[in-house]
């Protein structure tokens, strides 16, 4: 969950929004359209926590996931047509936000760091 850290940054788990800021200003075109479907991807499996053998346990989290979904698709679209209506700090605030309000920002973590290890994005997205 977001918290403020000691050192006054906000923080997805141990990870501070200018960390993920610097990882993701370092990637570039295509790279950056497959970390935030990598994001997505990963999104999907957040999703999944709100249902159970098709019934709906929690729609409150299935409709936040759907419309996080929908803009975190919407920002790969963009850079993929590079559209630059947004900055780099507005996308990686929509992000934050979108996963820490979902209560899952290890997911963010994780990709950063498969792709931290993998910076080419040949890893498995599962």
């Amino acid at each position: 969950m977001a918290q403020i850290g000691r050192d006054g940054l906000r923080e997805i788990r141990d990870m501070t929004h200018d960390q993920l800021l610097a990882f993701y200003t370092k990637l570039h075109g295509s790279e950056r359209v497959l970390f935030l479907i990598d994001l997505a991807h990963n999104l999907t499996v957040v999703a999944r926590d709100a249902y159970f053998q098709g019934n709906v346990n929690d729609p409150e989290k299935l409709i936040k996931a759907n419309e996080f979904q929908h803009r975190l698709t919407g920002i790969a679209a963009d850079v993929l047509r590079a559209k630059t209506h947004r900055t780099d700090e507005q996308t990686i605030e929509r992000i934050f936000m979108g996963f820490t309000e979902l209560d899952a920002a290890q997911f963010v973590e994780r990709v950063v760091a498969r792709w931290s290890h993998d910076p080419n994005g040949v890893g498995s997205t599962t």
